[in-house]
């Protein structure tokens, strides 16, 4: 097995560590009934206010519901990051694989006849304009432009796709259930207009996931690109 890692894989983790570190916190919060925990962004709050808003009908399920909307923003998000970087680093170091190669007086002006500028600005508007795919397609092209034969079989992404779809949900509509979202989600029916209840289990299996998947990416990234990885993560 590769031992090699990209310092953008490692950041990832390091920032998955660490959220979820936070996301434990706040669930012992939540499991112990730690009413200040919740309002002291808030200031000076009447006790009778705290008591009579933290024993609301479900409120600490509806607490874990919001932890586990904004984790798996965060997931996501981190995971999308992760690869815009690869992909940018890739580019960088091999301008030649940009479809986009050509560079006009007016950049050159922009970044004061700067070549590495002009570089990493063409690059970036390479990758931003990739990642605007869905994230299926996006790995698919990977693959096949990048030559990061990163193995990944249509069912993980597919569920990279779903997961996708749930994190734009949670971001774009509040996590209520929409009929393109159901769409896009396939065989699995969801009810139109409802808050998505994603569970602890399966929760914690994006997560154990989003890893699995990022693992395989950067171990075919390092074999495609070597000079982009370290040894001794």
């Amino acid at each position: 097995m590769n031992d090699s890692f990209s310092e953008f894989y490692m950041t990832f983790m390091e920032n998955m560590m660490m959220y979820e570190c936070m996301d434990n916190i706040t669930y012992e919060a939540i499991q112990k009934n730690h009413k200040s925990f919740f309002f002291v962004s808030a200031g000076k709050v009447n006790e009778d206010f705290m008591d009579r808003a933290y024993h609301r009908p479900n409120i600490v399920e509806k607490l874990n519901e919001y932890r586990h909307s904004n984790f798996v923003q965060f997931i996501y998000n981190e995971f999308e990051n992760y690869i815009y970087n690869c992909i940018k680093a890739v580019l960088i170091s091999s301008p030649g694989k940009m479809t986009d190669k050509k560079i006009t007086i007016g950049d050159l002006i922009k970044y004061d006849y700067d070549a590495e500028r002009v570089i990493e600005f063409k690059v970036e508007n390479v990758v931003e304009k990739l990642l605007r795919a869905p994230i299926k397609s996006v790995l698919e092209d990977i693959e096949k432009d990048y030559n990061i034969k990163h193995n990944l079989s249509k069912e993980e992404l597919q569920n990279l796709n779903r997961f996708s779809e749930i994190r734009n949900l949670y971001a774009h509509r509040r996590g209520i259930i929409d009929k393109k979202f159901i769409k896009n989600m396939g065989k699995k029916k969801y009810q139109e207009g409802i808050f998505l209840k994603l569970g602890s289990i399966e929760f914690h299996e994006y997560y154990q996931f989003i890893k699995i998947i990022s693992t395989k990416f950067d171990q075919a990234l390092g074999i495609a690109y070597p000079n982009l990885v370290s040894k001794g993560f």
